[in-house]
């Protein structure tokens, strides 16, 4: 499936939204489920006083929490892709991986994280349990005091860095010639 709407819950989303910095305009629960006539039209008439701007926020939110789009192994989808890009998405204004994320991940992968945003491998780093190298790559990304201060270029990887599938992946030139020749 390329691309499809969902009313259910992604099976291996976070149910607390650890690590979201949603703006208030956006939290999904405004207006308290489930939503019976009375408080559809109430819901309504309060959104239809809101300012255009923030009814495009709100619709846009509401929509992109039901879009799934499915993957294909590593390969972007090139219709997510030119979404994303229409929509100008920016996954870490409002999300930042935490340490329960970080848990999820093996440690060797943890490694590969700290090395992309260090620029190389650090032995220290690698001879760390898995708890403490995602309790490490935690504190870097949350900017948490006590982190060996970053170089600028270091800084920018990890304020840039997401996991693969939800980082902008550059479309090679053939499929992007498909893309362009398709519309």
């Amino acid at each position: 499936m390329p691309i499809g709407l969902t009313t259910t819950d992604a099976a291996n989303g976070p149910k607390d939204g650890e690590g979201m910095r949603l703006p208030k305009s956006l939290h999904a629960d405004e207006y308290g489920y489930p939503l019976t006539a009375a408080k559809a039209k109430d819901a309504f008439a309060k959104f239809r006083r809101r300012k255009p701007a923030t009814r495009a926020k709100l619709l846009t939110g509401a929509v992109a929490r039901i879009v799934q789009v499915g993957l294909t192994g590593a390969k972007a989808n090139p219709l997510a892709q030119m979404i994303a890009d229409l929509a100008d998405t920016d996954i870490r204004t409002v999300w930042t991986p935490t340490e329960a994320f970080l848990k999820r991940l093996t440690a060797a992968q943890l490694s590969d994280i700290h090395t992309e945003i260090m620029g190389e491998a650090q032995t220290t780093f690698d001879k760390l349990k898995k708890g403490e190298k995602a309790k490490t790559l935690h504190r870097l990304f949350a900017w948490e005091k006590g982190i060996p201060p970053l170089t600028e270029a270091q800084a920018t990887r990890a304020a840039a860095w997401l996991p693969e599938g939800l980082g902008k992946p550059a479309i090679e030139e053939s499929e992007n010639q498909d893309l362009q020749g398709a519309a």
